[in-house]
C-alpha cells in the first residue's frame, strides 16, 4: 500500500476507480431509509422505567404529619 501511495506521489502510477460491489450498493441504498429507525446504539436509547415501592429521600412532614391533616381536614368544612 505504502509502495503505491509513493508512487502516486511521485506521478509514476495511475489510481484506478475501486470497484463497488453489491454490499456497498445495498449500503448506499440503506441510507434512504436509516434515518427512520432514530439512533440504534444502545447507548442512546432511553432506559426502561419501572415505578418503585421504596422512598429516595427521608419523608420531611413525617414528624408534623398528624398536625397537618388535623389542618387540612379542618379547611374543608
Amino acid at each position: 500500500m505504502q509502495r503505491h501511495l509513493a508512487s502516486l506521489a511521485a506521478g509514476t502510477a495511475h489510481h484506478a476507480a475501486p470497484h463497488r460491489d453489491g454490499d456497498l450498493d445495498r449500503f448506499l441504498a440503506s441510507l434512504e431509509s436509516a434515518w427512520k429507525a432514530g439512533e440504534v446504539r444502545p447507548t442512546h436509547q432511553p432506559k426502561a422505567t419501572t415505578e418503585r415501592s421504596w422512598r429516595t429521600r427521608k419523608d420531611p412532614f413525617a414528624s408534623v404529619w398528624p398536625e397537618l391533616v388535623v389542618s387540612l381536614e379542618a379547611g374543608r368544612t
